[in-house]
């Protein structure tokens, strides 16, 4: 990192890079260093298999940091040692805050942030952030006050936010410069749960790129195609549309449905296609990189994500960005991107029937699926463009007082 800019720099505290699944924290990144930024990124592991390819655009320096377990003790004492002798009155401070939250295992990152700072302490950089409230966002919060640096976190929504949030996210946001999240309802949600002060929550979107995600005008002809992408995985509810196809099927012959992703649930989900004699109908592809994915989006008629648990939708961005009708569930903060009647449809989770309803009249009606897809182009040129977004985060993190 060029200490010309040291004012404009940041490290990014991450558990997975990169990660297929995760690709907005890839295209947020390359976005700042688009826009002038330097970027270092810490992770605790990487993904293995394969992933998107964009990662080789990358100019951020990707360091893996050592499994905080297999550090000896005397590497950890050294780092201690240096830390304390280089910055006495942050180790000081830092270890008090440690002693208070012993209950919450907050000593154990302290013992293992004291190494990991002094990692980072190669690197210029002026802010540290982090995504989601998971294991790298708390060594985030423990670098910050050795190195006196400030620190962001985004949290995204249903593991970290709603299912299993750590039991210490209140300190996460009390150390926090600020707290970034993705939709006014989970704001709401720490507001109202967790006690965070509304002027420490900044609602910020995941953004698409949209010189990447274009609509392809070229005319669809033929079976019609419903593409879902998702992981393979309970929250996702694939097992919601694959029954949905089911009850199509019965109606009509003139269509296919695409599901991009790989996970646990696949054989469950092969065994629903077979027993549902939906094998002509019903294709699970595995994972695919980027440009495949956004081939499938160019090709499609109607794009379906029905989980039971999704606070936004990274790919419902992205198809909706590609000119695509979708259809998603009304819950957590997708409302927020997805306006029923206007630029979409959303059904309740596991309302199969009420799916396959609205697929055959979106299926049969070209002109409301291409109303559907402009009016969701336009909504994410204006709300949702990586771009403006990723320009909202650095503003949050170098504007003004740390």
């Amino acid at each position: 990192m060029r200490k010309s800019i040291a004012h404009k720099n940041v490290i990014y505290f991450l558990d997975i890079f990169p990660t297929i699944s995760e690709t907005f924290i890839l295209n947020e990144i390359l976005e700042l260093e688009r826009q002038g930024y330097e970027v270092a990124v810490f992770a605790r592991k990487k993904e293995g298999f394969a992933t998107h390819g964009i990662e080789g655009k990358l100019k951020a320096k990707v360091v893996y940091l050592p499994d905080a377990h297999s550090l000896k003790s005397a590497r950890l004492i050294i780092s201690h040692i240096m830390m304390l002798f280089l910055h006495p009155i942050n180790y000081v401070k830092t270890l008090k805050f440690a002693l208070k939250r012993r209950s919450s295992g907050h000593l154990w990152f302290f013992k293992v942030s004291c190494y990991y700072a002094n990692m980072a302490k190669k690197y210029t950089f002026s802010h540290i952030h982090s995504h989601f409230a998971a294991v790298a966002s708390c060594y985030a919060l423990y670098i910050s006050k050795l190195l006196y640096k400030p620190f962001t976190f985004t949290i995204h929504g249903w593991y970290d936010l709603y299912e299993a949030p750590p039991k210490d996210l209140s300190d996460r946001i009390d150390a926090a410069k600020k707290v970034i999240t993705i939709s006014e309802y989970n704001k709401s949600y720490l507001i109202e749960k967790f006690n965070a002060a509304p002027e420490k929550v900044e609602v910020i979107h995941c953004g698409v790129d949209l010189n990447y995600f274009t609509k392809d005008s070229t005319h669809k002809q033929g079976r019609k195609t419903v593409l879902s992408v998702a992981r393979l995985h309970p929250v996702k509810a694939l097992d919601t549309l694959v029954k949905a196809c089911g009850r199509l099927s019965q109606k009509r012959d003139d269509f296919n449905c695409v599901i991009v992703g790989e996970g646990e649930e696949r054989q469950s989900l092969e065994k629903l296609i077979n027993d549902n004699r939906l094998n002509n109908h019903v294709l699970l592809v595995g994972s695919k990189k980027l440009e495949e994915v956004r081939d499938l989006y160019n090709s499609a008629s109607v794009y379906v994500l029905p989980s039971k648990h999704e606070t936004m939708g990274v790919t419902t961005m992205e198809a909706m960005a590609s000119g695509l009708p979708v259809i998603s569930s009304n819950i957590y903060g997708i409302p927020e991107l997805v306006e029923h009647d206007v630029s979409g449809l959303l059904i309740q989770p596991g309302n199969d029937e009420l799916l396959a309803k609205y697929l055959n009249e979106l299926l049969d009606d070209e002109n409301r699926r291409s109303v559907f897809g402009k009016m969701g182009r336009q909504k994410i040129e204006k709300a949702f463009n990586l771009k403006t977004e990723v320009n909202k985060l650095a503003k949050v993190w170098f504007d003004g007082k740390n």
